[in-house]
C-alpha cells in the first residue's frame, strides 16, 4: 500500500481535486480563521465514506493559561476574537530544522460546539468523540 501527502493552504485545499482521499488529519485548528469553511473543503476532498480525523486539545484550555504552575483563567470561553502574540522559535534552532527566529502568530479559538457543528454541517456524521 502507498501512502501520498499534498500540501495545500489547510482551508481551501486548493489545487486539491474533489473526492480524492480517504482521510483528512486536522489538527492545530486555532490556526484555522474560518473553521466551517476548512470542514466544507475537508469534506470536498473526501471519498465517499472517508473519514475526518481531527486532533486537537480540549478548547477550553486555550481559555486557560499556566502561570507558575497554577491554572488562570485567561478568556471567556466563548470570546471568538483573534488572539496575537510572538512565537519565539530561537530555543528550537537546533531541534528539528527549528528556524531560530520568532514570528508573529495569530490564533483562533474555536469551541467544541463550533467545531462539530461546522463538521455537521459539511456533511460530516460524527461518530465518536474522544477526551484524554
Amino acid at each position: 500500500m502507498s501512502v501520498a501527502f499534498d500540501v495545500a493552504d489547510a482551508q481551501t485545499l486548493d489545487p486539491i481535486e474533489d473526492e480524492s482521499f480517504d482521510i483528512v488529519f486536522a489538527t492545530y485548528l486555532v490556526w484555522f480563521e474560518d473553521i466551517h469553511l476548512a470542514c466544507q473543503n475537508w469534506y470536498r476532498v473526501l471519498h465517499p465514506g472517508g473519514q475526518l480525523l481531527i486532533d486537537i486539545r480540549h478548547p477550553v484550555t486555550s481559555c486557560l493559561e499556566d502561570d507558575n504552575g497554577r491554572i488562570a483563567h485567561d478568556r471567556a470561553y466563548h470570546d471568538t476574537t483573534p488572539y496575537y502574540y510572538d512565537f519565539d522559535g530561537t530555543p528550537l534552532a537546533d531541534q528539528h530544522g527549528g528556524w531560530g527566529q520568532s514570528k508573529p502568530i495569530v490564533g483562533f479559538h474555536h469551541t467544541l460546539a463550533e467545531i462539530m457543528n461546522a463538521a455537521i454541517a459539511a456533511g460530516f456524521r460524527l461518530e465518536r468523540a474522544e477526551e484524554p
